[in-house]
């Protein structure tokens, strides 16, 4: 008679394996587990007692098993364990089963995608970040990791708040994106990806990883920094570039002002930041030191970026479209300043007694693009020469990059350079920049030139169009030894680097201490008195300390909150410290009466009442504060009841923070009362 086995396998990770097997027709023996591995096998005696199996009746409870693995088991090994009661050679293990507990046991990481989101309501196709991200977010999805991924997003640029995405509904909408659906084709797959959601319910542990370009949400910040402080999570991100805070001439002065906050406060809040290039890396390093901010534990590394597989393309209907030569080569990139579209096209013409090839630029038109269009239509011999696609369908892309000379690509700035290592994966030479990363991206298979020296683009450019071979020579080299990393390599760096980043015992500390007696200001304006680099320091440093509450972006009067309810969050530099916190604030003026209270570490002040004329012009407030153990200072903003007047402002606002300052003494509290004077 065959003898039976019962077990159960309760625990199964790359550090231990945990479970009992027991056989009533033997109670009294206790039986031999063997593990084997791709490179090992182990050999435990199930005896160890359980008050729990005792009361199951398992025997006398002493049939289960504790095994702790070799902390160099590989990821391998552990994916191919085979469990086996040895004297019965009784699998202990269902394929279902250990799925289940492998997956119980994976890291949860977020991968944060309102960037992306938000950039598919409102444009026909994703370019640049968000099909980077698209091509990441496949990747993850298409393959077993080692961490557990689930999809959030905000829900619009003012939430603060992140909400689940299916992921099934999620999964479609990229395949959708990346399979070249446009526009209003996309709009009923976001709604069902983004209908029907709930706040995260994310978990000590967990980790949250932003995707995208999140510095357009104006709350981003204020909804990590609310759950680090509730949660033990990790955050981390990617830093695509800094190119709005370097170059700020070549993007709109707005945009500048916004990343620029944003990545000193992002930096401020992170566990680990990301770089896609070993420069934008130095670039980040460089810009947290000057800056003088303390990332806290923060990780900062560089993982390259993959590139979009080639596809192959018989769609020659482009060329008749667009009166395409034979001769040609394209330039691929959104057209705008930083690009330096201006700089190749003068280039172009300095060539034109020479008949140069047909300069095809391939993208949208961003900012700048009116003055690179009058350049062109401005020349008629230009003109012939030079055409602008903005609507290329992927096919379209295909069939420019396989006919093309070679590629060109002048930009100024790059925090990698994708269309560069784009070209090289089809086989197709590039003349890029020599600045910033693009070195990293074209290696030995590109060749450079200065982008900001005409002469010298022209004159490379005249070098390969007479040098027909070398430009065979380049392509042989390319196809003899050039290795692209695909999407697939970036995910699977990514995941290993999220699951190498151990969770700390405590919460990360993300309450900001405020320098004493200096005035941090709210508002968008940049005064005559302080250069661009102290208004990013300083207004980074008033906004991190905002907690709860809606809060609007920066106006000129300071930050608004909405709704009835806001706090803000100081530390100080030591546990019970007494200090004076000035408040600077304005009421809307769409009020006829207000009732409210600031209170500090829940201690409750008397009732603020204000009616009419009381309302109007900005108001002072002194509060003697004691911090609490933690050194952490927190005040409240509750508004109890309020009347509008027939003023047209459609918001509900309770009051504006125009500045916040803090004092240890008499000193600094003279300053400070000297500066909101003057």
């Amino acid at each position: 008679m065959t003898e039976s086995i019962k077990y159960s396998i309760d625990k199964f990770t790359k550090k231990t394996l945990d479970g009992w097997v027991f056989s009533p027709e033997t109670p009294g023996k206790h039986k031999e587990i063997g593990i084997t591995t791709s490179n090992r096998k182990m050999k435990v005696t199930a005896n160890k007692y359980r008050a729990d199996l005792e009361q199951s009746k398992i025997g006398s409870g002493d049939h289960s098993f504790n095994i702790i693995f070799h902390p160099e088991l590989s990821e391998e090994e552990y994916l191919s364990a085979e469990i086996m009661e040895i004297s019965t050679g009784t699998s202990l293990q269902s394929a279902d089963q250990i799925s289940a507990l492998r997956l119980a046991t994976k890291k949860t990481v977020y991968l944060e995608v309102s960037d992306l989101i938000n950039f598919l309501r409102h444009e026909k196709r994703v370019t640049g970040i968000q099909r980077l991200v698209s091509q990441l977010c496949q990747s993850i999805i298409e393959e077993d990791r080692k961490n557990n991924y689930k999809f959030c997003t905000l829900l619009s640029e003012a939430d603060n708040v992140l909400y689940e995405i299916d992921r099934d509904a999620f999964k479609g909408l990229i395949g959708a994106v990346l399979g070249d659906i446009k526009g209003d084709g996309l709009t009923p797959l976001i709604n069902l990806a983004t209908s029907n959601t709930t706040p995260i319910n994310i978990a000590d542990g967990d980790m949250l990883f932003g995707t995208g370009a999140s510095f357009s949400f104006q709350n981003y910040t204020l909804a990590i920094k609310r759950i680090k402080s509730e949660k033990q999570i990790k955050y981390g991100t990617i830093i695509y570039d800094l190119i709005p805070y370097h170059s700020r001439n070549t993007l709109p002065p707005e945009l500048s002002v916004r990343f620029s906050l944003w990545l000193s406060e992002i930096v401020a809040i992170s566990d680990i930041l990301v770089s896609i290039s070993e420069y934008t890396k130095k670039e980040l390093d460089r810009f947290i030191l000057d800056k003088n901010i303390v990332p806290g534990e923060s990780q900062s590394t560089f993982i390259p970026l993959g590139s979009h597989p080639s596809i192959k393309s018989s769609n020659s209907k482009i060329q008749n479209r667009y009166f395409i030569e034979d001769d040609f080569c394209i330039f691929v990139s959104t057209i705008e300043t930083r690009k330096n579209h201006t700089a190749l096209i003068k280039a172009w013409e300095k060539l034109l007694d020479k008949n140069p090839p047909q300069l095809i630029i391939v993208g949208k038109s961003g900012w700048g693009f009116h003055e690179v269009q009058a350049l062109v239509q401005d020349n008629k011999d230009l003109f012939r020469k030079v055409t602008f696609i903005h609507d290329a369908s992927d096919s379209d892309l295909e069939w420019l990059y396989s006919n093309c000379l070679f590629t060109v690509y002048p930009s100024l700035y790059e925090g990698w350079g994708l269309p560069v290592t784009e070209s090289l994966t089809r086989g197709k030479f590039c003349i890029c920049s020599n600045t910033t990363s693009l070195p990293e991206a074209g290696g030995i298979y590109a060749d450079y030139f200065d982008p900001r020296d005409i002469n010298d683009i022209a004159t490379k450019i005249l070098y390969y169009i007479e040098n027909r071979l070398e430009i065979k020579a380049r392509e042989a080299l390319i196809k003899s030894s050039y290795r692209p990393r695909t999407w697939q390599d970036y995910a699977l760096d990514l995941d290993n680097l999220l699951d190498s980043t151990h969770q700390s015992d405590d919460k990360k500390t993300v309450d900001t201490a405020l320098k004493g007696g200096m005035i941090y200001r709210f508002s968008n304006v940049v005064s005559s008195k302080e250069s661009f680099f102290d208004y990013i320091i300083h207004r980074s440093t008033a906004y991190s300390i905002l907690s709860q509450g809606d809060w609007f972006i920066p106006e000129s009067c300071g930050r608004w909150l909405q709704g009835n309810y806001g706090s803000i969050r100081i530390q100080t530099s030591e546990p019970q410290q007494k200090v004076a916190v000035y408040i600077k604030y304005w009421l809307p003026p769409n009020l006829d009466s207000i009732s409210f209270e600031i209170a500090q570490n829940k201690e409750y002040n008397d009732l603020i009442v204000l009616k009419d004329s009381e309302i109007a012009g900005h108001k002072l407030i002194k509060i003697n504060a004691l911090s609490d153990q933690t050194g952490c200072l927190e005040i409240e903003f509750i508004r109890r009841s309020h009347k509008k007047n027939q003023h047209p402002e459609p918001r509900d606002l309770f009051l504006s923070l125009i500045s916040v300052a803090v004092a240890h003494d008499l000193g600094e509290r003279i300053d400070i009362l000297e500066g909101l004077l003057l």
